[in-house]
C-alpha cells in the first residue's frame, strides 16, 4: 500500500503493509508524489552488513559501508531489521518472524525521523504535547509520571487539541520553534495534524498541586535526558543551534500535580500570568 505525506515539511511516500499503518498516516496524507521513499520489505534473508561499525547503543547498530545501514534489535537483541538508508530513499527489511504493525511502526519512525533531521533544524522531545489559544506546550516527565494523564486533564476541561502525546518533533524555521505534528506518538496513537509556537515546557513530578516558573538553564538540565534523538541523525552545529533558541525564547515551569481539575487550574494561572493567551 502507497500513501503520500506530507510531515515536517517533507513530502514522504511510504510504502507499508499494515492497515493500522495506513491509518495513522492517513490525516497527514498529500496529493504531492513524495520525493523522500520509505519502503517496508518483510524478509527471511535480511541484508548482509559493512564491517565498518560506527554506532552501537542497546537496540540498535550503525555500520557505514557504501551506504549507511540501521540493525534494530529487539529487548533480547534478535534483529528485528535493518534499514539501509540512500540520500532519498529507505529501505526497510524486517524479519518475517516480526511481522506486525508494531514492528512496522517503529522502523518507519527511525526512517521518517533520519530524513527529517537531515533536511530541517530540529530535535525530538519525549513529551505530551498540546495547543491552547494559539500556543504549543510541552508536558514532560519520565515514564509513568503522569503527562499523558495531565494532558487528559487539560482535554477535559480546557478543550485543548492534543498534537503528539508521546515524541514532539520541535523544528526551527524563521527563527522560531514550533511544534510539528507526526504520526509516531507512542502506544497512545495520539496526534494531530497541528502546528503551533513553542511557548512553554512544563516540566511534571507528583505531590501537592504547585506551579513555578524555572530559571531556562536550570530547566533544560532536567529536560536533557527528554530528548530523543539519535546521534547519526543530528550534526552538532544544528543541536546548538536549536538548543540555544530553546534556552533564550521558551519558558521553563515546574507542576508538581495530583489527577485534578485543580492541578490543570494551577498550572493554567501560572501560563496566563506569562502570557497574554
Amino acid at each position: 500500500m502507497i500513501i503520500n505525506c506530507l510531515i515536517g515539511e517533507v513530502n514522504f511516500q511510504f510504502i507499508v503493509h499494515s492497515l493500522k499503518m495506513i491509518s495513522q498516516l492517513q490525516k497527514y496524507q498529500s496529493e504531492a508524489e513524495g520525493d523522500v521513499v520509505i519502503k517496508v520489505v518483510f524478509t527471511s534473508t535480511l541484508p548482509s552488513l559493512p564491517n565498518e561499525k560506527i554506532i552501537s547503543s542497546a537496540f540498535y547498530e550503525i555500520y557505514q559501508g557504501e551506504y549507511l545501514y540501521q540493525k534494530q534489535m529487539t529487548a533480547d537483541k534478535q534483529t528485528l531489521g535493518i534499514i539501509v538508508y540512500h540520500e532519498n530513499n529507505a529501505t526497510i527489511y524486517i524479519d518475517e518472524k516480526f511481522k506486525t504493525f508494531a514492528s512496522e511502526y517503529l522502523m518507519c519512525e527511525y526512517a521518517f525521523l533520519y530524513f527529517v533531521f537531515k533536511r530541517k533544524k530540529g530535535i525530538l522531545i519525549h513529551s505530551s504535547s498540546f495547543a491552547y489559544q494559539g500556543n504549543g506546550y510541552l508536558l514532560v516527565a519520565s515514564s509513568g509520571t503522569g503527562k499523558s494523564t495531565h494532558a487528559d486533564l487539560w482535554r477535559k476541561y480546557c478543550n485543548v487539541t492534543t498534537i503528539n502525546d508521546d515524541k514532539n518533533l520541535i523544528l526551527l524555521k524563521d527563527n522560531q520553534l514550533l511544534i510539528y505534528p507526526n504520526p509516531f506518538s507512542g502506544k497512545s496513537l495520539i496526534d494531530n495534524n497541528l502546528i503551533v509556537p513553542l511557548k512553554g515546557i512544563v516540566l511534571l513530578s507528583r505531590g501537592k498541586n504547585a506551579a513555578s516558573k524555572v530559571k531556562p538553564k536550570d530547566g533544560f538540565i532536567k529536560l536533557l535526558p527528554h530528548i530523543l534523538n539519535t546521534s547519526f541523525m543530528l550534526a552538532k552545529e544544528i543541536w546548538d543551534e536549536v538548543t540555544d533558541k530553546i534556552l533564550s525564547s521558551v519558558n521553563f515551569y515546574a507542576l508538581s500535580c495530583d489527577i485534578s481539575q485543580e492541578a490543570v487550574l494551577t498550572l493554567k494561572k501560572v501560563l496566563e500570568d506569562d502570557y497574554e493567551i
